[in-house]
């Protein structure tokens, strides 16, 4: 029967292994599968735009053909509720710790992969649905690069984090398997051999929180010089870390698809901090040339406890090389005083000790 509708019970979401020309099971078309589900996702947006030149002729009026000039660009936006690392382990940021967040994009031993986006029939949850080649099918995107992520949290929100994606290829299957949506970059023909199968999809429940709300939730700015304000009593209302991974399109002659997309460097990342401000402080603006600190700033998320107790660790992203940028006063009729901070970082390469430095929890 076919559907009238389509609703969020019916979609997940699965990435597969880094390499996106390369198998789905760890040996060659057998073995384990590698293809992993995304969890707590809130929204999954894709979409592809189409670029042409008109080509226009003295005598005519009206264009005689509008031609593509390159590739067409799939784009998919990601978001979930923050509850581990999986999903970032799985969209190929390194959440080792010691390591850059983007080390392994960097090296190209983490960076593109297929992203799938599973359908089950009307009616039916995705997650234990089964009958894979019964009604469930999928659409996968081919080739897909990662170009932004970010993590936010507020007071009386949930911590949340997203991504995007620019791909290559975008391909409707009639059942959750099928060939590889990747195409061979140097000349846009598909991917031969590989093959996968979605799995069924699960809860994500086991040891990972259902959410993480404000009050589990630190991030230590206690290091930092702030003139005017004393750091200690200032009230955090929300964090805000966004990690832009820029790429570039490296064409050449003789195809029309880019051989690789890479990141365009130098990469900044930034951390804006929204305050409360509580007891004063002095200082002095003109002593900044002289004492402009490298800053380390740690935001860290906890899983749920009881009152009193600090749960397990979540995850933890610690901004090590720091800059605070600017210290935006807000005062008006109404409400309480308010104190924006901003700060960048620029991160280094694979085995820079500077950067974004991501850590916590795979449930």
């Amino acid at each position: 029967m076919p559907s009238t509708r389509v609703i969020y019970q019916q979609e997940n979401v699965f990435v597969g292994p880094p390499n996106s020309t390369g198998f789905f099971y760890s040996s060659g078309n057998s073995g384990a599968n590698l293809v992993r589900q995304l969890f707590r996702v809130q929204s999954a947006n894709r979409s592809f735009n189409i670029s042409r030149q008109d080509i226009n002729e003295l005598g005519q009026l009206a264009r005689i053909d509008a031609v593509i000039t390159e590739p067409p660009t799939v784009a998919l936006e990601l978001s979930w509720y923050s509850t581990n690392l999986n999903n970032e382990s799985g969209i190929g940021l390194s959440v080792n710790g010691p390591f850059s967040c983007i080390s392994g994009i960097l090296t190209k031993a983490n960076d593109d992969r297929n992203i799938f986006v599973s359908r089950s029939p009307q009616g039916q949850d995705d997650n234990t649905y089964a009958a894979n080649g019964n009604g469930r099918i999928c659409y996968g995107l081919g080739n897909c690069f990662l170009s932004n992520y970010s993590v936010e949290g507020s007071v009386g929100g949930l911590a949340m984090a997203s991504a995007s994606f620019e791909g290559f290829n975008f391909f409707s299957y009639g059942a959750a398997s099928g060939v590889s949506p990747a195409i061979l970059p140097f000349n846009g023909t598909s991917v031969v051999g590989p093959t996968f199968q979605l799995p069924v999809g699960v809860s994500g429940i086991f040891g990972q929180a259902s959410a993480i709300r404000f009050g589990e939730m630190v991030v230590d700015i206690s290091n930092v010089n702030v003139i005017g304000a004393a750091v200690s009593d200032l009230k955090i209302q929300s964090f805000n870390l966004n990690l832009p991974v820029a790429r570039e399109s490296i064409s050449v002659l003789g195809s029309l698809y880019p051989s690789s997309k890479e990141v365009t460097v130098p990469v900044n990342a930034s951390l804006t901090v929204e305050t409360i401000i509580g007891d004063s402080a002095t200082g002095n603006l003109s002593q900044v040339l002289c004492n402009d600190g490298n800053y380390t700033i740690t935001v860290s998320l906890y899983k749920p406890a009881c009152p009193g107790i600090t749960g397990q660790l979540a995850a933890r992203y610690t901004l090590v090389g720091a800059k605070l940028d600017s210290q935006d006063f807000s005062m008006g009729i109404g409400p309480a005083e308010t104190l924006s901070l901003p700060f960048s970082v620029q991160l280094g390469g694979a085995n820079s000790t500077v950067g974004v430095f991501i850590s916590g929890a795979i449930d």
